[in-house]
């Protein structure tokens, strides 16, 4: 079994966002829009699969902060709201980041990761891994790319 320990530093940015589930299924670009329209500019929202996002400020302002200060608002925008910690993380969706790609390092994308092995496999590759991340038990999906199918 593989065993992974999280980086402080991305612990503690973690813990100063928020994760959300967005309401009616609306695309993430979408949600941006709608809340940069609004006026809040300095707020990210970041895929994290599914209908959930991560919110970070990207001012000195906290998040909770601005969500809760604008309760009416970001009521229209999604259902829920909580401060990150290891339970909000979606686990149950087998996604969760194991490579250091482009996506990952920057927090652009947090649903899924890209990674590339070599393998003398002639079938096509599915299934699934369990990974001790953090003392919690992870389930990761893993699916090949091929064709488009």
């Amino acid at each position: 079994m593989h065993v992974y320990r999280t980086v402080s530093e991305d612990v503690e940015w973690a813990q100063n966002g928020v994760v959300a589930t967005v309401i009616n299924g609306e695309a993430i670009p979408v949600v941006q829009h709608r809340i940069a329209d609004a006026g809040f500019i300095y707020l990210d929202i970041i895929p994290m699969g599914a209908d959930k996002v991560f919110v970070r400020s990207l001012s000195e302002s906290y998040v909770t902060t601005v969500v809760d200060g604008a309760k009416e608002f970001f009521t229209l925008v999604f259902s829920k709201w909580e401060r990150w910690d290891k339970e909000a993380a979606p686990f149950r969706r087998g996604a969760w980041l194991l490579t250091s790609g482009q996506y990952m390092i920057e927090k652009v994308r947090l649903d899924y990761a890209r990674v590339m092995i070599a393998t003398d496999a002639m079938e096509v590759i599915k299934g699934a891994k369990k990974l001790l991340v953090d003392g919690a038990m992870v389930e990761v999906k893993i699916m090949e790319e091929w064709g488009y199918a």
